[in-house]
């Protein structure tokens, strides 16, 4: 005789957090995909717009792609004329990933237009649950850390 298997007795939290990712990220998708860039490309160049040049292993941390993965797009992306890996001057082992002009060009077209469907998104949501969705996740991220 078979038994069913147990119930959890939790919703099924990874699977809402991939639903809603997925309704949110969608719109901005969509956006950089015009521009001829991938999600993770733009990701890339989203941080160092915001963060200025940075290594390769702190990419890896903040925009939450693996190692020889970000290994792979920062090729590609060096190749596309998107960004610049520089030595490092005291440790020729280590590199500075650095933006180019052209990813700078292509983020004043697609900056104004992510601003635009931020603030679509904060028109459905409210911006008092957007605050608290964002402090939230905030939160969630320092207290689960690694």
């Amino acid at each position: 005789m078979e038994h069913a298997p147990s119930r959890v007795a939790y919703r099924n939290l990874a699977l809402l957090m991939q639903q809603a990712r997925e309704k949110v990220v969608s719109p901005f998708r969509s956006i950089v995909a015009e521009q001829g860039l991938t999600e993770q490309q733009w990701r890339i160049i989203r941080v160092l717009l915001d963060m200025g040049p940075i290594e390769p292993h702190q990419l890896v941390d903040i925009c939450s792609i693996s190692s020889p993965s970000l290994t792979g797009i920062l090729s590609r992306m060096e190749h596309l004329g998107l960004v610049k890996r520089h030595k490092m001057g005291h440790d020729h082992r280590r590199r500075l990933v650095h933006l180019t002009e052209k990813s700078q060009r292509l983020a004043t077209v697609i900056v104004p237009r992510i601003n635009e469907a931020y603030a679509k998104l904060e028109q459905r949501l409210g911006q008092p649950l957007l605050m608290t969705l964002v402090q939230t996740l905030e939160a969630m991220n320092e207290r689960l850390g690694d």
